[in-house]
């Protein structure tokens, strides 16, 4: 399926914004500090699946199963760098995202 640029913009708005609430989190902040003061450097990468598909009635809501997934290549950002706790791999993990 080609996605028109405004959509595409969109997701990868979605996914700068994503990138930015888990670098600001402040469990993740203090997790980094740990991890720093064992004197390791961090470098957080992230991909994600997402799944997109028209709506046929504004209505009724859509089935996840039947979407096709568009993967967007990983994300690196060497400013933020982190850990996740058991939690935050559950959070992503309910959004079919797979912590590494």
């Amino acid at each position: 399926m080609e996605l028109p640029e405004n959509v595409k913009h969109l997701v990868e708005e979605l996914g700068d914004s994503l990138m930015e609430a888990l670098a600001e989190n402040p469990k993740c902040k203090e997790l980094i500090h740990d991890i720093q003061a064992h004197e390791f450097d961090l470098v957080m990468m992230l991909e994600a699946t997402v799944a997109l598909r028209k709506k046929e009635n504004r209505g009724v809501p859509s089935e996840l199963g039947n979407m096709e997934p568009i993967n967007l290549p990983p994300r690196v950002n060497d400013d933020s760098k982190g850990s996740w706790s058991e939690d935050d791999k559950q959070f992503l993990k309910s959004f079919r995202i797979l912590p590494d």
